[in-house]
């Protein structure tokens, strides 16, 4: 998810009013991942949907290996094989040396 606060952030610049129970500012939440709803039972359900891991730097594989250890777990068991193969393809093509992959995993730890 994305969260926009451009209209909080600039809501005190546009409104006199100050913000209360019945009037504030608008937040919005958006889903990356296409679907709104989707995307919320995963997260309420500790679930791991990763869309085009070759487009992600690293392919999303560190992010990954930290939501499996948090107790999330894939959502299609089907394609879990495929998505950790373009997670590692993508890694490793991003961070070709070893010490580029010690130095992205350290500071991702870190």
């Amino acid at each position: 998810f994305q969260i926009l606060l451009d209209s909080f952030l600039q809501f005190h610049t546009v409104s006199e009013v100050k913000p209360n129970r019945h009037f504030f500012a608008t937040v919005i939440a958006e889903s990356v991942y296409g679907d709104y709803y989707r995307a919320l039972h995963h997260l309420d359900n500790k679930l791991i949907d990763t869309l085009r891991p070759e487009e992600i730097r690293g392919g999303g594989l560190l992010k990954y290996t930290a939501l499996l250890v948090g107790g999330y777990r894939a959502a299609a068991r089907d394609r879990l094989h495929s998505l950790q193969r373009y997670m590692c393809s993508r890694f490793f093509i991003d961070f070709p040396g070893l010490d580029q992959q010690r130095a992205k995993i350290e500071s991702y730890l870190a």
